[in-house]
């Protein structure tokens, strides 16, 4: 799998934030179920996807507490209490992207984690709550085999 060291400037975005379980196949369910609420939440306030429409799903720890965050750009922004800002922060990011259905989704994760990471120089960026982010656009087509999702690690040098 081919991937490509970006920078990204510091990116704000507004969203719904869930808690995790501990198992990958709860997590699934538990994010599926969160988007559906979420875009129900945009469609309610008039925000469905426009042309050149972004989301953004964003898994982070804090105190041993695993989080996804459902999330826009502000510009987007709307009167909702559930919205809750959300600092992707600066920094170096290998670029990876997923091609095909959701359910395909964690066996990417798994190869970037367990097989590419560990077999090259960089790890995942210590001391920072961000574990990953996706990024999807207008190539995002739920559970079809040509769907595309960006996926975005924050990353530094192995000492």
């Amino acid at each position: 799998m081919y991937f490509k060291l970006i920078e990204l400037g510091k990116t704000e975005v507004i969203g719904i934030p869930v808690l995790l379980a501990k198992s990958q196949s709860e997590n699934f369910d538990i994010i599926s179920n969160h988007w559906k609420n979420f875009n129900q939440q945009l469609k309610k306030n008039n925000r469905a996807n426009k042309k050149n429409w972004r989301k953004y799903g964003i898994t982070y720890k804090i105190e041993n507490k695993y989080y996804y965050t459902s999330s826009i750009e502000p510009e987007y922004l709307f009167e909702n209490t559930d919205f809750e800002k959300y600092i992707i922060v600066k920094g170096t990011y290998a670029k990876f992207r997923h091609r095909g259905a959701m359910k395909r989704l964690k066996d990417t994760y798994y190869k970037i984690y367990k097989n590419i990471l560990p077999n090259c120089d960089l790890v995942p960026k210590k001391n920072c709550s961000l574990l990953h982010f996706e990024r999807y656009d207008h190539r995002f087509n739920w559970n079809h085999s040509d769907s595309i999702i960006d996926i975005f690690i924050l990353i530094e040098k192995k000492k």
